[in-house]
């Protein structure tokens, strides 16, 4: 991907992710990190299964109000 800046890194990345393949997920969040001149969030390890659970909880669920 010549017309980005890292497109083929970035395409690199996608095409695992898009197969489902997430195991070098901390390498590949590092990387766009750094070519994204990061300064806080390097991560370090990828979360265990309940702390993915409570994240996506705490990140993607709102509570729904329903009126009776």
């Amino acid at each position: 991907m010549k017309n980005y800046d890292n497109g083929d890194a970035y395409v690199k990345i996608l095409e695992r992710w898009s197969v489902g393949d997430f195991s070098n997920a901390v390498d590949d969040h590092n990387s766009i990190w750094e070519m994204q001149n990061g300064e806080v969030g390097k991560a370090i390890r990828l979360l265990t299964p309940e702390e993915e659970k409570s994240h996506i909880k705490f990140s993607f669920y709102k509570t729904i109000k329903t009126r009776e």
